[in-house]
């Protein structure tokens, strides 16, 4: 991990020795000193775990766990849950029918609360999850190469999933997702979409990109490579 001043100047970096490799996906600014971090890690060759660690202002470790079962794992988004907690998703293959979409939810301290997978038409994962103003959480993935949402309750319980079929199914799914000023979700991807607070589809653009952001006027901006 490498933090940076407001001149993008080094101000520490630091290196995490967890099992034998490990490479973080994701992080997330929790308070005003405070860092999450989600990503992979192996203790074994042939597998690897998801990892959540969470870091003070200066680098040095507060504590990091482990999350997965014999085979592969993965976090690539994390976001700080209205109870102080932590929600990690990403990929498992050991838990449910293997290449399911997978949760993690932790207390402010990394303790496991609750844990979830979800079948897919095909490989899935999810690739970011924010939280919302009702204590849930909407995340946008992969379903077999389609783009995919879904709306959970704070127990991991599904209120609503929604796969873009209108897609040619050939990508990655979604990249990213953020909440609009009108309480809806602008999507990311192998395409873009807006879609409504109950993931109703209201417009669709064949735009490609890995990143997006809403400015004050409304307006979007996406970083695609």
């Amino acid at each position: 991990i490498v933090r940076f001043n407001n001149l993008g100047d080094i101000s520490w970096s630091r290196i995490y020795p967890i099992g034998i490799a490990a490479t973080g996906l994701a992080i997330c600014q929790v308070g005003s000193n405070e860092f999450v971090i989600t990503g992979r890690c192996a203790y074994e060759i042939d597998n690897a775990e998801l990892f959540i660690a969470k870091i003070k202002s200066n680098g040095d470790t507060c504590w990091i766990r482990t999350f997965g079962g014999v085979e592969f794992e993965c976090g690539n988004s994390i976001c700080l849950a209205q109870d102080g907690g932590y929600v990690a998703t990403g990929r498992t293959n050991s838990i449910g029918d293997g290449n399911e979409i997978y949760f993690v939810k932790t207390d402010s301290n990394g303790i496991l609360q609750w844990e979830k997978s979800i079948a897919n038409i095909g490989i899935g994962w999810g690739n970011s999850i924010i939280s919302t103003n009702d204590n849930s959480f909407v995340v946008a993935g992969n379903n077999g190469g389609y783009p995919w949402v879904l709306k959970l309750n704070s127990t991991g319980d599904t209120i609503w999933t929604k796969t873009n079929y209108y897609t040619s199914g050939s990508g990655d799914g979604n990249s990213c997702i953020i909440p609009t000023q009108d309480s809806g979700y602008v999507s990311f991807g192998c395409s873009e979409y807006k879609i409504n607070s109950s993931g109703a589809l209201i417009w669709q653009r064949s735009y490609w990109g890995n990143k997006i952001a809403e400015t004050h006027e409304g307006h979007l901006v996406n970083v695609s490579n």
